[in-house]
């Protein structure tokens, strides 16, 4: 089994536990699915939300091709740069489950409840934007 088997039995298994309607309509912009093997080479597969860092001195947010992105004017020339990566905020997992390759059984080991969060910590953009 590869990465993408595992993603595909985690997605599959994720809509059935948290359907996509039942979801707040932040999320899907905001949570990143991701895995990797343990030692005994099962997949541990998880779904996370990163809170959103204060932006630094000088950055601001412009909406460009129809996305919001982080600029950071260059310290010597004031040229405008896009922030393409930062480390981001706290890293919430909010559904995670290990998938054993041999017989593809899986044992969900986190499944938060989403209505409980605030979608404004997680959410990528201007405030209100």
């Amino acid at each position: 089994m590869d990465y993408n088997e595992a993603a595909g039995i985690a997605q599959f298994i994720y809509e059935k536990l948290r359907p996509k309607a039942s979801r707040p309509d932040w999320f899907e912009d905001c949570a990143t699915l991701g895995g990797s093997r343990d030692r005994e080479g099962r997949w541990l597969m998880s779904v996370t939300l990163a809170e959103n860092e204060p932006l630094e001195d000088g950055e601001f947010w412009e909406e460009l091709g129809g996305h919001w992105v982080i600029i950071s004017p260059h310290k010597v020339t004031g040229e405008k740069m896009v922030c393409i990566s930062r480390c981001g905020g706290p890293v919430l997992t909010v559904f995670e489950m290990l998938i054993d390759p041999n017989d593809e059984s899986v044992d969900v080991r986190v499944n938060l409840d989403l209505s409980d969060l605030d979608g404004a910590l997680y959410k990528y953009g201007p405030p209100g934007g």
